[in-house]
């Protein structure tokens, strides 16, 4: 990553002290860049008229080295990123994680979030080891890597952001924290999606869209609907659907307003994660280059 975006110090996990980035003015408060007027996503037209995975890889791996030299990512880019977004841990997989993580990232996934809790979940220098490799592996495949709720450790390997739920830490305070890497929040209502976008938030994720059992703490069911509704108030930030959402329910999700899908056992607990990866992958495309047709209307 770019020097500018944080101090580079080498830090350990056990020894890593918390920080206030100079980046950030303290007390400040940012702009309503992702709250709009319009019901229409505003989603910058993307190039799907023929869906192509290795040009679609070259636009990440641009994107990327973009994110490097010139710090914070845009709303276009996080939207590209969002497209096949993978929650994964050690407790949630069927196999070892680091294989689950490099096929699924052959198949397609986009960005990687590691959510390391529960019972059995590593903690200490496995924690920090296995999150090390993680994210190796999606650097290396010009994905992104972000951490859930735990700041210390993103700062400590060096991850693209953090990802954080109502009820974790203030997403002020992680922005202040955190600097210019990406910040998802956890959303379901206008209200949170609005605080969450004054806060400083790059996305929001809107779930669970369907049961899940993922999850023991997840929240009410909302339905495909919901991501509609945010779209209708006016929220334009990225958004990324999750909750339950199989390959056969992606296209519906895309449909409704998302950007991409977050899953995690429909690739976690695959016999294969690329081809269950891929599945995903390829029916989030044809819903995006659809969408991208249908807002652009009839040619006169």
């Amino acid at each position: 990553m770019n020097e500018n975006r944080t101090s580079r110090e080498t830090k350990t996990y056990e020894t890593f002290t918390r920080e206030i980035h100079p980046e950030v003015e303290q007390g400040g408060t940012w702009g309503l860049d992702g709250i709009g007027q319009s019901n229409n996503r505003n989603r910058k037209e993307v190039k799907f008229n023929s869906v192509n995975q290795s040009s679609l890889d070259g636009g990440l791996e641009e994107n990327r080295d973009h994110f490097e030299e010139h710090g914070r990512v845009s709303s276009e880019q996080i939207r590209e990123y969002l497209q096949l977004y993978l929650v994964v841990g050690s407790v949630n997989c069927k196999e070892d994680p680091v294989k689950v993580v490099r096929e699924a990232l052959e198949g397609g996934v986009t960005l990687v979030q590691f959510r390391e809790k529960g019972p059995g979940s590593l903690t200490g220098a496995a924690k920090l080891e296995l999150a090390e490799r993680l994210r190796a592996l999606c650097h290396s495949a010009g994905a992104l890597f972000i951490v859930n709720d735990d700041v210390e450790l993103a700062l400590a390997v060096d991850a693209d952001g953090v990802h954080i739920g109502q009820e974790d830490e203030a997403a002020d305070r992680v922005r202040a924290r955190i600097g210019e890497r990406i910040l998802g929040v956890s959303a379901i209502t206008t209200e949170e999606a609005r605080s969450a976008i004054r806060q400083g938030a790059d996305y929001l994720g809107i779930g669970p869209i369907y049961p899940t059992s993922s999850k023991e703490d997840a929240r009410a069911v909302q339905g495909p609907q919901v991501l509609k509704k945010l779209r209708t108030q006016g929220i334009t930030l990225p958004l990324v659907g999750i909750g339950g959402i199989t390959a056969e329910r992606a296209a519906e999700v895309v449909s409704a307003g998302a950007d991409g899908v977050a899953v995690i056992s429909a690739i976690t607990q695959a016999d294969n994660a690329r081809n269950a990866a891929a599945a995903l992958k390829s029916k989030v495309l044809r819903a995006l280059a659809s969408s991208s047709t249908a807002s652009q209307g009839p040619e006169v």
